[in-house]
Formats: C-alpha cells, sequence, structure tokens
C-alpha cells in the first residue's frame, strides 16, 4: 500500500508505530527547526501537523496539533525554518468530562536577511 492509498488513521498508526509522531508524557518537551508544514492534515482536512528536525538528535518528528497548539501555531505564524519548542504538561479532566492536553509552545522567528547566499559581504 502506498502513502497516498493509506487512510488517516492507517498513516498516523504508521507514524506513531516508526517512532515519528510525538506522543509525549507530561512534563516532556521537543525542539527543533520546523522542515514541513501540513494545514490540511487528519481525516476531516481540518488539522494542523508540522515536522521538526530536533536539535539534539537530527531527528525528524511529526507533531499533531491540539485545538490549544494549532492557535498558539497560528498566531504565532509558524513558518519553515523557525524554531519551535513544544512542553506537554498534562491532560486535564474538566467537569463535563471533556479532556484537554495542556501544552506550551515558543517560537524563535528565523532571520530573513535579504540576501539569497551566505556570503557575508
Amino acid at each position: 500500500m502506498t502513502e497516498v492509498e493509506m487512510s488517516y488513521a492507517e498513516r498516523a498508526a504508521a507514524l506513531v508505530e516508526a517512532g515519528l509522531s510525538w506522543e509525549p508524557e507530561p512534563g516532556e518537551s521537543i525542539a527543533g527547526s520546523v522542515v514541513s508544514i501540513d494545514r490540511d492534515a487528519g481525516r476531516d482536512k481540518d488539522s494542523i501537523v508540522f515536522e521538526l528536525e530536533e536539535c539534539d538528535t537530527g531527528r525528524i518528528v511529526s507533531i499533531w496539533c491540539s485545538k490549544m497548539l494549532e492557535n498558539i501555531f497560528n498566531k504565532r505564524k509558524v513558518q519553515l525554518g523557525d524554531i519551535v519548542g513544544v512542553k506537554f504538561f498534562e491532560k486535564i479532566h474538566l467537569e463535563n468530562g471533556n479532556d484537554f492536553n495542556k501544552y506550551a509552545m515558543e517560537v524563535f522567528k528565523r532571520v530573513d536577511n535579504g540576501f539569497d547566499d551566505d556570503i557575508p559581504f
């Protein structure tokens, strides 16, 4: 089966199985450079998934945004090349029976110096 033929659930399961999708435990964090952004991910094409190249290992990891992360992601206007740090605090259970995951995200914008090359003069 090709990637194109995979359903959303199969693709997500494959990423998790391969260890390429971030599934944090409370207190865990991740940081890296954004190397891809898909704003039409998921079964209903209404989710954001982005890939980070981890700062310390160089490993590429997918992060599926919760609504909380989507709000921060959109507000901070994350772009390719930005350095992003995400911390997962905990899953919070509300009295109405709903749950949500509490995250924090810090974004360091890439610097665009207006030059097309790395020549320092």
